[in-house]
């Protein structure tokens, strides 16, 4: 995962949501058709509430691997935030539903989760 070289400077997309870009992802079948094509609606809808900022993320040393959040997505939908720890200092800057464009300098688009 990309994000083992912390401090890691990610820029994220936040937006004012009723639901979450996971929440939706689970909604649908592992079809990835399926996904992709609820995904560009979803995208289209939230456009005008997109917002970027950069965040920092440290190590967490109460977390195995030290990150206190996790991730879903694919090369097509892109990497979202699906879960933040609530208890930890990333819940300060990340929340579900975050799509995360950039780690470390590195574009995350067409990239799997497994490879982040």
């Amino acid at each position: 995962m990309m994000l083992e070289a912390i401090p890691c400077s990610s820029t994220l997309s936040t937006r004012s949501r009723p639901f979450s870009a996971y929440s939706n992802l689970c909604s649908v079948e592992e079809d990835a058709d399926v996904v992709e094509s609820q995904l560009i609606d979803w995208h289209t809808d939230v456009e005008e509430f997109n917002c970027e900022l950069e965040v920092e993320i440290h190590r967490e040393s109460s977390q195995p691997g030290g990150l206190a959040f996790r991730i879903i997505g694919s090369r097509t939908s892109g990497i979202f935030v699906s879960y933040v720890d609530s208890k930890s200092q990333q819940a300060s800057q990340l929340q579900e539903g975050d799509l995360i464009k950039e780690c470390n300098g590195k574009n995350l688009s067409g990239i799997t989760c497994d490879q982040v």
